[in-house]
Order: C-alpha cells, then structure tokens, then sequence
C-alpha cells in the first residue's frame, strides 16, 4: 500500500497497528526532529554534559527504541494525544539514562574514596 506523505500520526497509527511498515518508518521519520529537540532540552533542564558526540548519539538512539514503545504502547482512550504520550516517553527515557549514568559516576567515584581510604589506612601501619 502506498501511504501519503501529509497523514496525521492517528492515520500513521491505525496502518502501523495494520502491520504496515511503511507508515512505521514515516511515523518515525515525522518524529525525529522532535526526538532530537526533547533530547537536548532534558539534557540541558538537568545540567548534564554528554563526555562524546557518540554518548550523545547513543541517547537519541534510545529515545529512539522508546518511540516505537511508544507507538505499540499508545492506547487512544481520549485522556492523552499520541505527541504528548510520546514526548511524555522520550523525556522519561533520556531522565533515566542520566540518572543511571549519574548513579554510576557516583559509585565509581565512592570506590575511588573508599580505596583512597584503605591505602591511607595502610600507610598508617
């Protein structure tokens, strides 16, 4: 089947849920500017700095993997449009990166002081 280019993401949905992979990857493609704008935003409200241009392609590449979640997880119940659930998604998953790659920083950083404690100890014998 050959889809439009100008369909809303209520069409794009009911072929995806069609099985439709055409609309999937258009979905997609309508959305990644706003996966790379929400991206930067919560990256910015939470002060973090990417170490690489890698790390943050790799955050993008999972906002990503968090839309199509999104798209397969939407239920269109009227409490909530398709761009708000999916933004809703993506900052959730950009959030957690961070707090997991702070989490880490900080557990690398607690066993750095706690060997820095021990060999001081040592040295103290």
């Amino acid at each position: 089947m050959t889809l439009g280019g100008n369909m809303n993401d209520y069409e794009l949905l009911y072929y995806i849920y069609q099985k439709d992979e055409e609309a999937l990857k258009m979905l997609i493609e309508k959305h990644k500017n706003n996966i790379y704008f929400i991206t930067k935003k919560v990256i910015e409200q939470n002060s973090y700095i990417c170490s690489t241009s890698d790390e943050f392609n790799e955050i993008i590449h999972l906002a990503t993997l968090e839309l199509y979640q999104a798209i397969f997880n939407y239920r269109d119940d009227g409490t909530c449009s398709f761009q708000v659930f999916s933004q809703k998604c993506i900052e959730m998953c950009v959030r957690k990166y961070i707090r997991h790659r702070r989490s880490l920083s900080n557990y690398q950083f607690a066993n750095a002081i706690s060997l820095d404690n021990q060999v001081k100890e040592c040295d103290d014998i």
